[in-house]
């Protein structure tokens, strides 16, 4: 209830001063350069051709080492204790549940894992964010055959810590079509997982309450944005920005202005969805804060017209520290399949 007024209280500060469009209109032919700078909602900056060369190698060997069951430990190497990850039944695992699902797979069949055509990787994205780099690709099942299967979209955020890159969250997005839910040996599989008592590694830490409540209460506002068709500019204007990566719940990108254009367009389809009481609920909040990055996992469980549960995806917010205020970087939502 606290986030729920706290959410509210945003949403009509926000809505109150609309950033006072009209007087900043006019200021803005005497300000300085510095203080546009100062003002732009462009968050991030173009990753360098060594850093880019960098992390595409990392995909790569990552995709190649996921086929040979990790043998050599690349993609642990890669990973933390405390990455947060995203698989594509929008199930959270950990480090370990993530490698033994990768080396259960292999020992199935070595010959025939080792030797089957990678998923092709493609449609590559990236930006940096401070000390952090987000990428995003799209990852096609190549068949036996060498005709093509189904896609996902993907997000990595990578951190570099101690003179290496470490994937601090990952999430993975089927792209137009439903996942089948993880099987019972792979459950088990990763129930019998556990993290090593002895080689712990944590890249970020635990978020100050204040920091997690700020970022859970940016969530839930946005959320109530979204069935307002985003009326009082919040996520125009105060949440995201604008060079944000939105990654739909169906694997596809979109941009700030056009994810904005479908929120505008579904509220005036059905202007009346927040006083049905069927919007989204969010809960089952996870807060990890990487230097000025955190990142945030939460649950999105739609409500159907006669107040049930429906669906649910599983969502990977990045936000942003920028002169004290959080701003959302990139997003990410996987349906929850069971």
């Amino acid at each position: 209830m606290q986030r729920i007024l706290l959410a509210m209280a945003l949403v009509a500060a926000v809505v109150g001063c609309d950033r006072q469009e009209a007087s900043v209109s006019t200021a803005a032919s005497t300000n300085t350069s510095a203080s546009k700078a100062e003002d732009s909602l462009v968050l991030g900056a173009e990753v360098d051709s060594e850093t880019e060369r960098d992390i595409l190698q990392l995909d790569a060997e990552e995709n190649v080492a996921s086929g040979r069951g990790d043998t050599e430990g690349m993609i642990d190497r890669m990973l933390a204790d405390d990455t947060v990850l995203v698989n594509a039944t929008g199930r959270i695992v950990t480090r370990p549940q993530l490698m033994a699902t990768i080396r259960h797979e292999f020992q199935k069949d070595p010959k025939r894992a080792a030797g089957a055509p990678r998923p092709r990787h493609d449609e590559f994205w990236m930006r940096r964010f401070g000390d952090v780099v987000i990428e995003s690709g799209r990852s096609t099942t190549v068949n036996p055959d060498g005709s093509f299967g189904p896609m996902r979209r993907y997000m990595a955020v990578f951190g570099k810590r101690r003179g290496q890159w470490w994937i601090l969250g990952r999430e993975v997005i089927p792209i137009d079509h439903k996942r089948p839910p993880d099987s019972p040996e792979v459950l088990a599989v990763m129930a019998r997982a556990h993290a090593s008592p002895t080689n712990t590694i944590f890249v970020g830490t635990d978020p100050e309450p204040e920091v997690a409540e700020q970022v859970n209460t940016l969530t839930i506002a946005q959320n109530e944005a979204n069935f307002t068709g985003d009326g009082g500019n919040l996520m125009r204007d105060r949440l995201l920005a604008d060079d944000v990566l939105w990654l739909s719940s169906t694997g596809h990108v979109q941009t700030k202005s056009e994810y904005l254009a479908g929120v505008r367009s579904a509220f005036e389809k059905n202007p009346n969805r927040k006083a049905s009481g069927t919007i989204n609920t969010h809960d089952d909040f996870i807060v990890r804060r990487f230097g000025d990055v955190v990142i945030q996992l939460g649950r999105s469980t739609s409500i159907n017209p006669d107040k049930s549960p429906g669906p649910q995806r599983r969502y990977m917010n990045v936000f942003l520290n920028r002169r004290g205020e959080w701003w959302l970087i990139a997003h990410g939502a996987t349906p929850i399949v069971s």
